[in-house]
């Protein structure tokens, strides 16, 4: 029994034996094929990855670069600039678009000189001919020249006259022409010609000495002369006037407005649309929005009534 145990004991560490040699074969063997498999993987390139980095690298500099290049290359150029200035000239255009979408203008079929002026808020009547009025004395008081006749016996002035040295110094600094062969000459200035003054002037050693002769002046209005000439000379004195409308006297300016009320009524009776609408823009540059009545200070409109707003 003991030698037959024995026999099955060497038996099976035989077999342990085996049994231990074949399992280290076959992890080796295991181990082996793992490292073969890996070896024929195919391996990551890391340089490719490198490569295609540096591609979007270069390209983002390059992009940056661009940018960078495009700002160095905008030139910019200093300009003034006001924007109160500017505030200005847009209020003006708003202005000037509202004047000209604002209004329009409507024609009575059975009253054919009447008009109508209608806006998106109130309906109004227009008198075409106290615009025309109006108009008309503006350029005269500008522009209208006195038609000047000789006198018979030349109005010399003293400083007696004026009681004032001032006016007389002015008189002698207004523009002339051209000294004449015996050493006067005649005051060129509009303030003085446009209101019908003709003065000669004969030059002394100072203004104060220098001889001031009225030799012709307008005989359009009555009783016009020194104190209509100290009117002017005031004007420009205190006023600093220097355009002809600044010193018109008064004389002037109501013999301006009968000559405006009188070509006013050479008008057609009957204006066509074309003639009214050129009156009004004519308004709306010359007069501006604030003068709004004629030269006796009745309105260019009547209002009639409101336009209910739109809800």
């Amino acid at each position: 029994m003991k030698k037959k145990k024995k026999k099955y004991e060497e038996k099976a560490g035989k077999d342990l034996e085996r049994y231990n040699k074949q399992s280290r074969k076959a992890v080796c063997q295991n181990i082996q094929t793992s490292m073969k498999e890996r070896e024929k993987r195919p391996k990551i390139k890391l340089k490719d990855c490198l490569n295609n980095q540096q591609k979007l690298d270069t390209l983002f500099n390059s992009q940056i670069r661009r940018k960078h290049d495009d700002y160095q290359a905008i030139k910019t150029i200093q300009l003034p600039f006001s924007m109160d200035t500017f505030k200005q000239n847009l209020q003006r255009l708003e202005q000037r678009k509202a004047d000209q979408e604002e209004s329009c203008l409507i024609r009575l079929p059975n009253f054919p000189d009447a008009w109508i002026l209608a806006s998106e808020e109130k309906i109004e009547m227009l008198n075409p001919y106290r615009i025309e009025e109006t108009l008309l004395f503006k350029k005269l008081i500008e522009n209208h020249k006195l038609p000047i006749e000789k006198l018979d016996t030349p109005i010399i002035l003293t400083e007696s006259l004026f009681s004032d040295t001032h006016y007389v110094e002015v008189l002698c600094s207004m523009s002339r022409e051209s000294t004449r062969f015996d050493g006067s000459s005649y005051l060129l200035d509009p303030r003085l010609t446009a209101n019908g003054f003709k003065i000669k002037i004969i030059p002394g050693t100072s203004a104060v000495e220098s001889q001031l002769e009225i030799e012709g002046m307008t005989s359009c209005l009555p009783y016009y002369g020194i104190s209509d000439l100290k009117e002017i000379l005031s004007a420009v004195i205190n006023n600093n006037a220097q355009e002809v409308y600044e010193c018109r006297p008064l004389k002037v300016v109501n013999y301006l407005e009968g000559e405006a009320v009188r070509l006013s009524r050479k008008l057609p009776l009957y204006l066509s649309e074309e003639d009214v609408q050129n009156t009004i823009n004519r308004m709306g540059k010359q007069l501006g929005t604030q003068h709004n009545s004629c030269v006796h200070g009745r309105p260019f409109t009547h209002f009639l009534t409101k336009i209910p707003p739109n809800n």
